[in-house]
């Protein structure tokens, strides 16, 4: 059979695949499948070679209704304008497609798509030495885990993820408003004691079990039915997710532990960099670089905002831990700290050294 033929063969196949996708598989999908036809696109070969049209897929590991998906959205579509439309991308979110965002590193690294959303939180069990700012407590404040971050992302992570994926990272930014959403304050151990709260990772794990909780593993898409039912008495997510998808509906107070300052990073496979000419790398590096920047300074500003819309749309309450609690919680964590340094390597002593320096 004639290349023109398996072209026209792998489009045809993309597309029924996008079709009945959606319908095979739930959210969040829990383990990656070495099955799943690819995502990829090849450039289209019936114009001039200057006016060439390059589609990229790019998968995002969260819903259509996160507050962040459609800025990221925003950004492709004006890297498509910037380009003349030589750039195009696939973007499907979460449901679109049936990768998790534990998924994803391995998703991009085999090819099955170009570009690939995800955040540190999902990915601590396979790759530790990514999660550093993921850890409980360990940064304090957003200053200090930004600057962290900008030093651990030349140091570490973007040599990890060459060396072991063959991916770049295009974009990136930290997720604020990180608290405890529940049926009551969680404001001092004694109301901690015995209180189930739905956790993600092992650090998490660890974290609420080290000041008196009872951890439970919950996906985020059976959160609000869990609360609903009791089945947890509180949750650790961002504000974000607690006002759009609805938790606080159920649970009505919020303690602003800030506790993590969590990464949220766009990769592209190296590959696929590699095969757009030099003016559409340099359009959609530049385009991905101010995309983190644009997404970062909407999320820091809308905290507020959500804020306000928990307390007067859904009635929220609001506390803020005592200096003294916030510091008899840091004194448990070391423990876990050294854990996790022991499974994150010299990386993870790297990136200790660096949250010490900036204290």
């Amino acid at each position: 059979m004639g290349k023109k033929w398996e072209s026209l063969l792998l489009v045809v196949a993309l597309s029924m695949s996008l079709l009945i996708l959606p319908g095979l598989f739930g959210c969040q999908a829990e383990e990656p499948s070495d099955t799943t036809p690819a995502a990829t696109t090849t450039p289209t070969t019936t114009a001039p070679s200057s006016d060439e049209v390059y589609t990229l897929v790019y998968v995002h590991s969260l819903p259509a209704s996160d507050f962040t998906v459609p800025l990221m959205k925003e950004s492709l579509d004006r890297i498509t304008v910037e380009s003349g439309g030589r750039l195009q991308f696939q973007f499907l979110t979460e449901g679109e497609h049936p990768y998790s965002g534990s998924d994803m590193l391995n998703i991009i690294s085999k090819g099955l798509a170009d570009m690939g959303e995800t955040e540190d939180v999902y990915i601590s069990g396979t790759d530790p030495a990514l999660c550093p700012l993921a850890l409980p407590f360990i940064g304090g404040t957003y200053d200090v885990s930004r600057a962290a971050l900008e030093q651990m992302r030349g140091e570490i992570f973007e040599p990890l993820l060459n060396e072991k994926y063959g991916v770049s990272i295009v974009s990136d930014f930290l997720t604020p408003g990180e608290a405890v959403y529940a049926t009551r304050f969680l404001d001092s151990f004694d109301a901690l004691k015995g209180t189930k709260i739905r956790v993600w990772n092992k650090e998490t794990a660890d974290f609420i079990t080290a000041i008196g909780g009872d951890p439970i593993t919950v996906s985020f898409s059976e959160l609000y039915s869990s609360l609903q039912l009791g089945v947890v008495d509180g949750a650790l997510t961002g504000i974000s997710a607690a006002c759009d998808e609805g938790l606080y509906e159920v649970v009505k107070y919020t303690t602003w532990w800030d506790w993590c300052f969590p990464w949220d990073f766009t990769v592209i496979n190296q590959d696929s960099l590699d095969s757009l000419p030099p003016d559409l790398q340099e359009i959609l590096i530049r385009g991905m670089k101010e995309a983190g920047e644009y997404q970062q300074e909407r999320y820091l500003a809308a905290t507020s905002d959500y804020v306000v819309k928990g307390m007067v749309k859904y009635g929220v309450k609001f506390a803020a831990i005592s200096p003294q609690f916030r510091s008899d919680i840091q004194a448990r964590m070391s423990t876990i700290y050294s854990d996790w340094e022991a499974r994150a390597g010299a990386n993870g002593t790297r990136a200790l050294e660096i949250f010490e320096s900036l204290q």
